[in-house]
């Protein structure tokens, strides 16, 4: 795939419901297999194109809930279809920095397609140039009802109480605890302003008006979910892979704002700060650095003033202004 400067005008996000590929066969005297592959392979295009123009993410819904309706013969065809497409293309999206997820309803998948989906999840996990969402057996009725049954089913297990179905409003912690200010009102929440927004998707530099608040969050914040009543419920994840590495653990701001490319990719293998590459990552570090009021840290600032990405020398020089100031009493 050719590389080209990508364009900032278009969508960063583009969502695509493959539908009418049965009639378009249909009506060239084919069967309606035979649209389906011809989708399968438009994909492949789409994909491709995606990153040149901007696109981060792409959504495919591929099947409904409804589809089940249709023939048995269809039904199969799609599913073999299915299979062989993520067979084929898994190693092409490695190859081209494609991640891969899947959502929907995996359970009525045959246990084999499933197999295949979490493998194609987990060999693409590190993948960054384009986030490819595949949305199979899904369906808006269908998530409600799924979500409806599951809250009746914690109400009769005795494990919420329908009085406490709903408090947001009348408690204010997650309003009061942000930093940043990202909730404007209950029930509200402004992205432009959430660190967990600001550290992991929010390309370019950060509003400076925002960065003293961002603290010493690297990546993502969770001070509202830590101070949410409904968390009292939460408890340890007991898969191994959800552990925090030790590596990972609290880990020196100096060592990891002189991260280059390569160094920031070997850290971070297996982890999903790796989706947001170097550059985003040591920005959030300097501006870490800035907020620490540690005077040892104006020299690794210092040295990251010339950086060859502009977002990252600028995040350096405002960590130094701000660590000067800091040492003069002016903040």
């Amino acid at each position: 795939m050719a590389t080209k400067p990508r364009s900032e005008a278009g969508p960063r996000h583009v969502a695509i419901i493959m539908d009418g590929n049965g009639r378009w066969a249909q009506s060239r005297g084919r069967p309606r297999l035979f649209g389906h592959h011809a989708g399968a392979r438009r994909v492949r295009e789409i994909v491709a194109a995606c990153p040149d123009l901007g696109v981060e993410y792409l959504t495919i819904f591929a099947f409904s809930t409804e589809n089940w309706k249709r023939t048995q013969t269809e039904v199969a065809g799609l599913m073999s279809l299915f299979r062989r497409y993520i067979i084929k293309e898994m190693q092409e999206f490695v190859r081209e920095d494609v991640r891969v997820r899947f959502i929907g309803d995996r359970y009525r998948l045959e246990p084999g397609l499933r197999k295949l989906m979490e493998e194609a999840e987990q060999m693409t996990a590190h993948c960054t140039r384009l986030n490819l969402t595949i949305a199979i057996n899904y369906g808006g009725r269908d998530e409600v009802a799924r979500a409806t049954k599951r809250l009746a089913q914690d109400v009769a297990d005795g494990r919420l109480d329908p009085a406490e179905v709903d408090h947001c409003g009348s408690c204010r912690a997650c309003v009061d605890v942000c930093p940043t200010d990202a909730f404007p009102a209950p029930y509200q929440l402004d992205a432009r302003r959430c660190i967990s927004y600001l550290t992991i998707e929010h390309k370019g530099p950060v509003d400076e008006a925002l960065r003293p608040g961002l603290g010493n969050r690297i990546y993502g914040c969770d001070d509202c979910l830590a101070v949410c009543p409904w968390n009292k419920f939460a408890v340890e994840a007991r898969e191994v892979k959800y552990h925090a590495r030790d590596d990972l653990v609290a880990p020196g701001l100096a060592e990891l704002a002189v991260l280059d490319d390569a160094g920031f990719r070997a850290r971070f293998s297996g982890s999903p700060i790796k989706r947001i590459g170097r550059d985003r990552f040591v920005r959030n570090v300097l501006y870490a650095i800035g907020n620490s009021g540690e005077p040892r840290l104006r020299e690794v600032a210092l040295g990251l003033c010339g950086d060859a990405n502009e977002t990252v020398a600028d995040a350096a020089r405002w960590a130094v202004k701000r660590l000067d100031h800091a040492a003069n009493g002016l903040e």
